[in-house]
């Protein structure tokens, strides 16, 4: 699409699209969507029992049962929901800088995607990410291969709650030794 624009036109739409946190959100969200998206297996025929005899009963049941369960199920009947979109974190986490990383800031109470993007080093043979409430408390972890490294890798967190957090990440060599490579400081709520 940038190639059917002029000079000006992409100019004006690239500063737009990297200063609009909306736009960034929803492409971001769009993109970890389309990730999660796997073929479907076939399915293989199941054995039919005799239809001509089972069918008009299963069918009968089943209209008997929708009939009396109406009413109570359409009182209990929940209000229609809005799925949240989840917060995408403005800036993907890098392990380009090693040691401490800035701060990064997000709301509590809401779902959330970080995006990591690990610059592979050859001395690992994997990657282990560490969501941390203090030094100790492991919250959730995970482990990346390399070769899953040559894109930004999404991690969809639960909502948390207002507080202070460490997202580590480390290299695992070939001998299962761990290397801490970055910490990211998260803030979530407050200022």
């Amino acid at each position: 699409m940038l190639d059917q624009m002029t000079e000006a036109e992409r100019e004006t739409f690239e500063e737009h699209y990297f200063n609009c946190r909306i736009c960034v959100e929803n492409v971001k969200a769009i993109d970890l969507m389309s990730r999660a998206i796997q073929p479907q297996p076939i399915r293989q025929p199941v054995r039919k029992w005799r239809p001509m005899t089972v069918a008009p009963w299963a069918i009968a049941a089943g209209l008997a049962g929708a009939l009396t369960l109406q009413p109570i199920l359409m009182h209990m009947a929940p209000v229609a929901q809005v799925a949240e979109v989840p917060y995408a974190a403005p800036a993907p986490l890098t392990t380009e800088s090693r040691g401490v990383a800035a701060v990064t800031k997000l709301p509590a109470g809401r779902n959330i995607i970080l995006y990591l993007e690990i610059t592979h080093d050859p001395q690992y043979t994997q990657y282990r990410w560490d969501l941390r409430a203090d030094k100790a408390k492991s919250l959730a972890s995970g482990t990346v291969a390399p070769e899953k490294t040559n894109a930004p890798i999404p991690l969809l967190l639960r909502p948390l709650p207002a507080g202070s957090y460490e997202l580590v990440i480390e290299g695992v060599r070939k001998d299962g030794n761990r290397s801490p490579i970055i910490i990211h400081p998260l803030v979530v709520g407050g200022s």
